[in-house]
């Protein structure tokens, strides 16, 4: 009863994806165990079966609750990635320049964050790798679909990552739906434009429309560019499984030139034990060694989880709803514009600007009092300057 409480015990700790990677592992343990069902005569060794059994099942136990822990682990860091928002953006208003700026260093902090994140994965994964390094090219199949269902919940975390962080820029360029707020990011003045060589004053806004366009869609891209820094999981496992090999290969290789005991070096290697591999010809050797560590398939071609994520239906959408937001906020900007070009101030700054209002202003007077009328005339236009500087509302995006 204890033998069975013991397997049962492995048999309900583990799924069914689980139960196809352990499968060499359950086999064996039910060979092991099988005796003792069938013709195993109680009267005899009884004790040492009971504690050969249950330490086996004991061993695959461990071995599960090894895998599960990791596999915990690195479930752990694809969570971290995928709550992660890649910008900082507080509830502040920015000038763009320095906007841009202090978000793109906190892209380089979040760029170290994903890789301290994936090297761990990477680790955690090798190490449950070593469980099933060994075992046969069927274990090795269902090892890489496994690989690939890593593969494919890193790209969701990362893809998650962008979201959130397109959701929370959106916020602040076209507001929050669901609250239906407008949360402010950008500072956007007006400025008079004294340019000497245009015929009136004019009003303009400082960040131009096209300024705020052109910097918020590179810096969207550069928050997708932030996934570039992780390598696809499979091309990983593939380059560190086979340094490792190449490592045993190594240890086998100085074993035959100190003429060691070729036939444990290989068996230690995991060649078959039924092949006498001094007799083989290094052609026939290196046939041995494909056909041991070869694994069932190449690896799928697929695009790096930057490329991938640039063309997510979603996440263009997202993109193309804050550039939209930015093209909507123009208008507002236009009308803004319209306000002040038709003020009183500009009309009375234009109209002293113009040659028929120079010519007023100095008509009917000697030239001394010409002059001091100019002068008069001088410190009004100063006067009004700075009464359109006094009164320019700064104007929120």
């Amino acid at each position: 009863m204890l033998i069975v409480r013991d397997y049962n015990n492995i048999i309900h700790t583990i799924d069914d994806k689980e139960r196809s990677l352990f499968k060499e592992h359950l086999d064996m343990l039910d060979r092991t165990i099988e005796p003792g069902i069938k013709r195993h005569n109680w009267g005899s060794q009884a004790d040492s079966f009971v504690y050969a059994c249950r330490k086996e099942c004991q061993d695959v136990f461990l071995n599960v609750k090894k895998f599960q822990n990791n596999i915990q682990k690195i479930n752990m860091e694809f969570d971290k990635i995928s709550t992660t928002t890649l910008t900082n953006i507080q509830k502040k208003l920015y000038i763009l320049n320095d906007f841009v700026r202090q978000q793109e260093d906190t892209l380089k902090v979040r760029e170290s964050t994903f890789i301290g994140s994936f090297d761990k994965i990477a680790k955690k994964m090798m190490k449950v790798y070593e469980l099933f390094m060994h075992r046969s090219p069927k274990i090795q199949g269902e090892w890489l679909k496994f690989v690939v269902s890593l593969d494919s919940s890193l790209e969701r975390s990362l893809k998650q990552s962008v979201k959130n962080t397109l959701l929370d820029l959106g916020k602040h360029i076209i507001g929050d739906k669901q609250r239906q707020e407008l949360v402010p990011i950008f500072r956007v003045y007006n400025i008079l434009d004294t340019d000497p060589s245009k015929p009136k004053w004019d009003i303009k806004h400082e960040p131009t429309h096209d300024d705020l366009k052109t910097n918020i869609n590179i810096f969207i891209h550069k928050i997708i560019n932030v996934t570039k820094v992780i390598p696809r999981i499979e091309k990983i496992f593939r380059e560190r499984r086979s340094d490792k090999i190449d490592t045993i290969k190594k240890e086998l290789d100085e074993s035959e030139k100190s003429g060691g005991n070729m036939a444990q070096a290989f068996a230690k290697a995991g060649m078959r034990p039924d092949v006498n591999y001094q007799n083989l010809t290094d052609e026939e050797k290196l046939a041995q060694w494909k056909a041991r560590w070869e694994l069932p398939r190449a690896m799928d071609e697929k695009d790096d989880y930057e490329g991938r994520i640039s063309r997510n239906g979603k996440i263009r959408v997202k993109t193309k709803e804050i550039i939209a937001g930015i093209d909507g906020i123009q208008s507002s900007m236009g009308e803004d514009q319209k306000i002040w070009v038709n003020s009183d101030e500009i009309r009375q700054l234009n109209n002293m600007k113009s040659d028929k209002g120079i010519r007023r202003i100095l008509r009917g007077s000697n030239q001394e009092d010409s002059v001091q009328k100019y002068k008069e005339s001088i410190e009004i236009l100063i006067d009004l300057m700075n009464d359109i500087k006094n009164r320019q509302q700064q104007k929120h995006e």
